[in-house]
């Protein structure tokens, strides 16, 4: 694996963990709604996918993006996530241990490009205000 590589999966993994070290603070930030839509070329995702949000404070969360390509933002303290300047990447699903045949990440997830995986490389940002933001439509394209 590329070193490109590994740096996508590491903030692809480490974004769970990101929160929940965020979740220990003693005062809740204030948070705000926000939703979203990706597609690719215009159209509804062929497979699952998971957008990431990191911001430039620190924070960091990940969603899963439904079948029709929408994703509504959400963290520990409720719906949505503190406001703030993201960096945004899109991802295919983690494999999951145990999951079951139905529930496991396609076999090609190249329907997700390669560039689109890093928050170094996609291009798309999003800016949550206080009154939330969005929609957001981050749109794929080959």
């Amino acid at each position: 694996m590329k070193s490109f590589g590994k740096r996508c999966y590491l903030v692809a993994m480490l974004s769970p963990i990101t929160l929940t070290v965020t979740g220990c603070l003693d005062d809740a930030p204030q948070i705000a709604p926000a939703v979203g839509k990706v597609t690719f070329n215009g159209e509804p995702l062929p497979g699952a996918a998971v957008v990431n949000f990191v911001s430039d404070k620190g924070f960091s969360s990940r969603f899963d993006v439904t079948s029709d390509g929408e994703f509504s933002l959400r963290s520990e303290f409720g719906p949505g996530i503190p406001p703030g300047n993201y960096r945004v990447s899109i991802t295919p699903p983690l494999p999951q241990l145990g999951a079951s045949k139905e529930h496991q990440a396609p076999a090609d997830t190249s329907y997700v490009p390669q560039k689109y995986r890093c928050l170094d490389t996609s291009g798309f940002v999003a800016k949550i205000t206080e009154d939330g933001g969005g929609p957001f439509v981050f749109d794929m394209t080959e």
